[in-house]
């Protein structure tokens, strides 16, 4: 084993972002969203499979449909298929444009309650257990982490995560925790250092 083989790194696929080493990697190391993330009114999706969600947390912890090696290289979005010539049709009314960043917020917090509602409409109540990945360990669904980890060493500095939100306003992408770094690239927003410590929280799936 060479030095530069132990060093950690992380993945940039998305779905994964989780630490690995190099020699532990293989081609079936890595589980991950080939697609794109796609955000339609409430609806959160990706375009690679069916899996969707309302809300944000849930949305990212959708697990990943494709399996392969952990990467450091970013995505690359695939050029998009040039339209059709086609007879022109009546324009669809524009959206109304959010005034300020507190007036996308305030729609943020509504859209969270309609999006619980839907979630609570469509899942009833029934027990939860932690998920177990193929490894046998739980994956963690704080914001910003989603690593597999074993539950025995899971401690009070074990994970590294955003306590905040996501928030999205224009092409602006941040953490309501950390509000002073923004980013317009999605690859680049899901990159953003972790501002908090603590233990992991596995993900929960129903028992």
């Amino acid at each position: 084993m060479t030095e530069g083989s132990s060093l950690l790194k992380r993945c940039r696929r998305h779905g994964c972002h989780a630490e690995y080493r190099e020699e532990e990697n293989h081609d079936q190391a890595c589980c991950y969203h080939p697609g794109w993330p796609v955000f339609h009114d409430l609806k959160k999706s990706w375009t690679c499979c069916n899996a969707s969600s309302y809300d944000w947390d849930d949305f990212m912890k959708i697990p990943g449909c494709a399996r392969g090696f952990h990467t450091t290289e970013k995505p690359q979005r695939p050029e998009p298929p040039k339209p059709a010539a086609r007879a022109p049709v009546a324009a669809a009314p524009s959206p109304q444009p959010v005034k300020d960043i507190n007036e996308y917020n305030r729609q943020q917090a509504n859209e969270k309650k309609q999006a619980a509602a839907a979630n609570a409409a469509s899942a009833p109540d029934r027990p939860m257990k932690p998920m177990v990945t193929k490894s046998g360990r739980y994956k963690c669904c704080n914001g910003g982490c989603n690593q597999e980890y074993e539950p025995d060493e899971n401690h009070d500095t074990a994970c590294r995560y955003h306590p905040g939100k996501p928030i999205f306003h224009d092409l602006k992408k941040y953490w309501s925790c950390c509000s002073n770094i923004v980013k317009y690239d999605w690859d680049e927003f899901m990159q953003i250092e972790p501002c908090a410590i603590g233990r992991h929280n596995p993900k929960m799936v129903p028992a």
